[in-house]
Parts: structure tokens; C-alpha cells; sequence
């Protein structure tokens, strides 16, 4: 899991082929089932391609599990998976209501920006992955080596993700004419609201997934993303009525800060501060 380069390939070239495939295979408005088709392949594919790699490699096996241990392991996760499941039905309804409310052009312009924002979310994601369970397993066995390595993934994860937010955010306008052209000219606009998103979903990954799970605050967990939900029908409702497709840029970014903002104050709440260092004999010895 924490072999980085084999698997983020493998997420990184779906995600490219995606581009191609849309222009080839998508050229009238009957074919948006074949949109969706291709939308659909490639996180499958992308899988089974880093599970068949991970399985010639000997690092997992199938193992038989009983559906008695199968029941309780989804009972321990269910407020977990409605609040995930939550975010990602809002955040794809997003262009839909948007649609309804503003129009399709409106709605097109985000759905442009959005699109581009998901493949960057998608360069983030294997690093992600492969953090979650060596910090799982640390905080349960050597608490301070845990936070040793959230502090240093805090600053590569933090690190990478500000300069793919700002490299998003100054390449906006080059990047929607490159990508789709002059005639899709305010999607910049909303590209460059979108461009810390990125950055935010980083640092609410670092506080909620990497921390508040493995230190058991899922109910915590749970209840910041059912509220990030109620936050963005509200904003949604109102910004992109005033200002289409900006105010849904607006809104995804203020619902993605919020969430990164709502996770840090509950840790501080709770005592956890991922930044200070604990004290040592060397250091008290100085």
C-alpha cells in the first residue's frame, strides 16, 4: 500500500486516458451515456489493474471471511459510509442543481472546471491511500512515531497539494483554452475558485481520515460531513442563483474549508495537536 509509483501510474493513466477517449468516442449529445460509460471505466480499471499488480507481486491474497465477520465489520463502518456516501452524492449534485438554477450554460462552465479539479483530487488520492494504514497502525502501537509521520506527511502532503493548488489557480486561463477551447472562456473563472479545493480537501483528508479515524472520532467524523452537506444545499441554493456557475465554485470551496476547519478545531478540542512535538528527556536535558 505504501508503494507509491506503480499505483499512482496506474491512477494517473486512467485519469489521462479519460481526455482522448472523451473526444473520440463522445461527439454528439446522444452519447452521453458513453460519457458516463468512460467515467465509470476508469476507476474500475484503474483497480483492477493495481490489484492484479499487488497480487503477482504477493502482497495481498484472498482469504476466506465469514459473513458474520463481514456484517460487523459494515455495522462498526456505517456512519462512516452514510457521511462519506453523503459528501459524494452532494458533490455530484452539484452541477445538476446548478443546471436547474442558473441554466445549462451555467452549468457546463462548472461541470468543465469541476472535471479538471477531480483529475487533480485524483493525483492526490494514491499517496492518500497509502498513508492511511501505517498511521492506522502506529497510532495503535508506537502513538508518538504516528504523529512523527503525520507531521512529515503533513508537510509533503500539505506541501504538494498547495503548489498543485497554485499552479491550478495561475494556469486557469491557459489551461480551459488548451483543454476546451476560446468559447469556454468563464470556466477559467471558475477554475480559479476551484484551484484550492485541492489544497483544502488535502488538509481535511490529514485531520479527519489520517487522524480522527485512527484515534476512533468517527462519530465526530460523521457528523462534520452531514453537516458540510447541509452547509452546501444552503450556499448552493443562494450563491448560484446570484452568481451561476461562481457561486458554485464559491460554495464547493467554502464547503471544502469549512471541513478542514470544523476537523482541526474538534481535534484541538480533544487535546490532539498535530504540530507540537513531545517533550523529550534530550530536550528537557538542554
Amino acid at each position: 500500500m505504501e508503494d507509491l509509483a506503480p499505483i499512482g501510474g496506474f491512477v494517473f493513466a486512467g485519469r489521462a486516458l479519460s481526455v482522448p477517449a472523451m473526444y473520440l468516442f463522445v461527439r454528439h449529445r446522444d452519447d452521453v451515456y458513453i460519457a458516463m460509460l468512460v467515467n465509470m471505466l476508469v476507476p474500475l480499471l484503474s483497480g483492477i489493474a493495481s490489484c492484479t499488480f499487488l497480487y503477482f507481486r504477493r502482497d495481498i491474497d484472498f482469504v476466506p471471511v465469514s459473513i458474520r465477520t463481514a456484517l460487523g465489520r459494515l455495522r462498526e463502518g456505517w456512519s462512516v459510509f452514510i457521511a462519506t456516501s453523503l459528501v459524494e452524492i452532494y458533490a455530484s449534485s452539484n452541477i445538476v442543481l446548478l443546471t436547474l438554477m442558473a441554466g445549462n450554460e451555467a452549468g457546463g462552465y462548472f461541470a468543465a472546471g469541476d472535471k479538471l479539479i477531480r483529475a487533480a483530487l485524483g493525483m492526490l488520492q494514491p499517496m492518500r491511500t497509502a498513508a492511511y494504514p501505517r498511521v492506522s497502525f502506529l497510532m495503535h502501537h508506537a502513538r508518538d512515531d504516528a504523529f512523527a509521520f503525520l507531521r512529515k506527511t503533513f508537510v509533503l502532503q500539505g506541501g504538494i497539494a498547495a503548489l498543485l493548488s497554485l499552479g491550478i489557480f495561475f494556469s486557469a486561463p491557459l489551461a480551459v483554452k488548451l483543454l476546451y477551447g476560446p468559447q469556454y472562456g468563464p470556466t477559467a473563472d471558475v477554475l480559479r475558485w476551484l484551484a484550492f479545493v485541492p489544497l483544502m480537501s488535502s488538509l481535511s483528508d490529514l485531520f479527519g481520515v489520517q487522524m480522527m479515524l485512527p484515534l476512533g472520532m468517527n462519530s465526530a467524523f460523521s457528523r462534520v460531513l452531514i453537516a458540510s452537506a447541509a452547509l452546501n444545499f444552503g450556499l448552493l441554493a443562494v450563491l448560484a442563483k446570484l452568481f451561476g456557475e461562481q457561486g458554485a465554485a464559491a460554495t464547493a470551496l467554502a464547503v471544502e474549508t469549512s471541513i478542514a476547519a470544523a476537523m482541526a478545531l474538534t481535534l484541538r478540542l480533544e487535546g490532539v495537536q498535530l504540530l507540537k512535538r513531545p517533550v523529550t528527556t534530550e530536550s528537557v536535558e538542554s
